[in-house]
């Protein structure tokens, strides 16, 4: 059985640690927020320190996307886990390379992307980078297809994978297109799922990811590109709606209203 150690309590991580129970997984969850730890304690095995992932075959992050943050802990959490563990980071916006630069095996690391809402979206990014040994993208493969999800390996490194980039133009054409007033928030996720067939709009899926997330990955994006005009648009635009909590689903209102 296969022994996962997952560190972060939020969605993303509480989602990945329910797929790997229903596929027979042994699962421990670790966060440093005491509190997070209490909300997932009645459905998981949780603990309080990272000298409990000293026995999994796996860890999994899914922590802020911040690379002063994940840097930190895999610095320290590297120096914890046994010499074959396969060390994977959930990292949506992140290079591998860039985190692994503080991870004291680089060869047992890369990037292992889920995409919400977890238990449906089949689809996993697998994604090395140039020191990760082919074997552990290939036992990273394997495990996603136990899991019954479908592995995308990347041939390289690219920041958004290959399904988010598509997603981000597509959402990032749709909050223009709010911006500019050419429809409303409603009319332009109708347009798309009229169009494609597609359940949910890109608006829907925003408030489904979070404005929170949208906003951090827009902010994060920023620092990359401080010049990008759009970018400080777009989260100008974000930044009042967060600070009301209208988060999304997870909050009961972002660009729609949830019972």
């Amino acid at each position: 059985m296969t022994r996962i150690f997952i560190v972060g309590a939020g969605t993303m991580g509480t989602q990945i640690a329910a797929l790997c129970v229903k596929a027979g997984c042994a699962v421990v969850l670790y966060d440093s927020d005491a509190r997070a730890l209490a909300r997932v304690a009645d459905r998981f095995l949780t603990v309080a320190s990272l000298e409990a992932a000293l026995d999994a075959d796996v860890v999994s992050e899914s922590i802020i996307e911040d690379l002063a943050a994940k840097r930190r802990l895999w610095s320290a959490l590297s120096r914890v886990v046994r010499a074959d563990a396969l060390l994977t980071s959930n990292t949506s916006t992140l290079l591998p390379s860039e985190i692994a630069e503080a991870v004291e095996r680089p060869e047992r690391f890369l990037a292992w992307h889920f995409h919400p809402p977890v238990d449906r979206n089949r689809l996993v990014d697998v994604m090395g980078h140039a020191e990760t040994s082919p074997g552990a993208i290939d036992a990273i493969a394997e495990l996603t297809r136990k899991l019954g999800h479908e592995p995308m390996v990347h041939a390289r490194e690219h920041r958004e994978y290959v399904f988010n980039a598509m997603l981000i133009a597509v959402l990032t054409a749709a909050q223009e297109l709010a911006l500019d007033e050419v429809a409303s928030v409603a009319s332009i996720d109708h347009a798309w799922t009229t169009a494609t067939g597609m359940e949910q709009g890109p608006f829907a899926i925003m408030d489904l990811i979070g404005l929170d997330t949208m906003l951090r990955n827009a902010d994060a994006a920023l620092q990359r590109s401080p010049n990008d005009k759009r970018l400080r648009r777009l989260i100008a635009w974000l930044k009042p709606k967060v600070a009301r909590g209208e988060l999304g689903k997870k909050t009961g209102v972002g660009f729609y209203r949830y019972d």
